[in-house]
């Protein structure tokens, strides 16, 4: 029997499995029956495990009669595992990064699966989490109530801005900075504003930087001569590319025309009043077909004697073989290689479409490690590269050239988890130690939790708290930037985050989905009625038809399960698919 039962102890301890013999948690700490254990479920996301760690340390060591647990885990903390497991888990606290509120909030099936954290978020008055929280948070999906009335089930986990990162060390050596004939924003060269950036202010971020996208078309062709590839970006995930053209869509449009797509009611600048019964509308908003031409000038306006864009790097057209840590790689690696000392190895790449915690990943798969044993210790590692966030120019004086009419909205609007999937933090309903789980993810939001966060990750919260000079002297160069840009009260930015809680993103999410991304179906693309198409960067590299334009593209949008000639996005169309959910 001793024998046995060493046996069972020795394959749970192989195994890392927590039972009533090892006493241990999934880290293989020491379970203490003395103690309230508060088991938290941390989402792999980009941002790491080293923020909730020193949080769990801060909190054990000023309530010294409660055991947090940290389970790191992946998938599993998914919306969709969790409606079918969260009765059985041991998870109290929980931090996702892919949550469908609709699937556990008012699920018809399961019921709500989340513990009503409103007063945690209320009480405090002028103090309280709610006061703090940023107005785009107050109205995002995460709040069942409404602002004068909020009921929060979940809070933001953190914030996530999909963008143009580029490499400030590398725009200096190769001149790309305040290149001539840039005219900034009032279109006149020669006048002051010419290098002051998109946001048309002079000392600020983005200074030097082209403040149009006529601009902008001048430095992509100085780059080229250069030898400098402007793009790379994930070709396997290519949810990439179209996150980023949404946040150009969303800098066209502005914060409050841009979340009508989730709040399906508001008012339009060009539409005029909008409800949930005439949203279609939407789906054409110009912000849309601006990004669309995006695309196609980037695929089709330089390309080489293979016929490939000489804007976009190469090792994207491998497709699922480049994920985005190949990009990352590749856009690490770029410039050093570049470099006369190390061989000239390859081009620079100028500009990785990635999101707010790239970083983290690079490190954390090694990259800036390699980088610097294969080109030596020389600057090249974590944090010592000069990495900036590059926001996208505005559109003025491109209706000749593009049929874009300028923009009004003179906001850079940074789109945050907009749509129906959410990274958020929030408490087990089924959990038995409920005030200790409360009291836990409290603290996980105080002003000074929030900071280490971001000292930590360089992610921020969507609260206003402040951080010390030591912590923000803590941050990557690319991280300050972003710390910068947002908080720099002289900076011209606005966010934007979806309130997508509306039944027919729950029942009909592909159909609403296709409509305000990118669907469509031209016909003589790919087939005679036309293959379905929903990734432009892809798709105007994939299909080389003359019929292949933004024009067309944007003008045969499609939607559901988009079978040509009858679901182009219309009145009637919408109302036939959605009519069972518009009330």
């Amino acid at each position: 029997m001793r024998k046995l039962l060493s046996l069972i102890l020795a394959i749970c301890l192989v195994l890392g499995v927590c039972s009533v013999f090892a006493g241990c948690d999934p880290d293989g700490e020491e379970i203490d029956p003395n103690k309230t254990q508060v088991y938290v479920g941390v989402a792999n996301s980009g941002v790491g495990r080293a923020w909730i760690d020193e949080l769990d340390r801060i909190y054990e060591q000023r309530n010294p009669n409660v055991q947090i647990i940290v389970d790191y885990k992946g998938e599993e903390l998914s919306s969709g595992e969790l409606k079918r497991t969260m009765s059985a888990i041991r998870q109290d606290v929980i931090f996702s990064n892919n949550l469908i509120m609709n699937d556990i909030i008012e699920n018809p099936e399961t019921g709500t699966l989340l513990e009503d954290i409103t007063s945690l978020v209320t009480e405090g008055g002028a103090d309280s989490l709610y006061s703090k929280m940023w107005e785009s948070s107050k109205v995002s999906m995460l709040n069942y109530g409404t602002v004068e009335q909020p009921k929060f089930y979940a809070l933001p986990f953190f914030t996530s801005h999909y963008g143009m990162v580029y490499d400030v060390d590398m725009f200096d050596a190769y001149e790309l900075f305040d290149l001539a004939g840039y005219r900034g924003l009032d279109l006149q060269d020669g006048n002051d504003d010419d290098t002051y950036g998109p946001d048309g202010v002079e000392n600020t971020y983005d200074d030097g930087l082209p403040a149009t996208w006529e601009d902008f078309k001048i430095l992509l062709d100085v780059m080229v001569s250069k030898g400098v590839i402007p793009f790379t970006y994930s070709a396997k995930d290519r949810g990439y590319q179209n996150r980023w053209l949404s946040s150009i869509w969303a800098s066209y449009e502005g914060a409050n025309d841009y979340g009508l797509l989730t709040s399906l009611s508001g008012t339009d600048s060009d539409f005029g009043t909008i409800t949930p019964q005439n949203a279609w509308q939407l789906s054409k908003q110009t912000g849309k077909f601006a990004a669309l031409k995006v695309a196609e000038y980037l695929v089709k306006h330089s390309t080489n004697s293979n016929g490939n864009s000489n804007y976009i790097s190469s090792r994207v057209l491998k497709g699922s073989s480049h994920s985005n840590i190949n990009a990352q790689v590749e856009f690490v690696n770029s410039y050093p290689a570049s470099l006369p000392e190390n061989g000239e190895q390859m081009k620079p790449v100028a500009f990785l479409l990635e999101g707010d915690w790239w970083e983290n990943e690079a490190k954390d798969s090694g990259t800036f490690d390699d980088c610097i044993e294969e080109f030596g210790d020389n600057g090249w590692g974590y944090g010592e590269r000069n990495f900036a966030y590059f926001p996208f120019p505005k559109f003025k004086g491109s209706y000749e050239t593009d049929g874009i009419p300028d923009q009004v909205n003179e906001m850079t609007t940074l789109g945050d988890n907009v749509g129906n999937q959410y990274a958020a933090a929030f408490i087990n309903k089924y959990s038995d130690v409920l005030d200790a789980a409360k009291d836990f993810l409290k603290f996980c939001y105080s002003e000074e939790a929030n900071a280490i966060f971001t000292q930590i990750t360089g992610m921020m919260k969507p609260f206003d708290y402040t951080m010390s000079r030591t912590q923000l002297d803590a941050l990557t160069p690319y991280q300050r930037s972003l710390w910068d840009m947002v908080h720099d009260e002289n900076s011209k930015i606005d966010r934007v985050t979806g309130r997508s809680r509306s039944t027919i993103y729950y029942y009909e999410s592909g159909y609403i989905k296709n409509a305000f991304n990118f669907a469509a179906r031209i016909p003589g693309v790919g087939s005679d009625v036309g293959a379905k198409i929903e990734y432009p960067l892809d798709d105007f590299m994939t299909y080389k038809s003359e019929l292949m334009t933004a024009e067309n593209y944007f003008n045969n949008l499609v939607a559901g399960t988009a079978q040509a000639g009858q679901d182009g996005i219309n009145e009637a169309n919408w109302l036939e698919n959605l009519g069972d959910y518009l009330g």
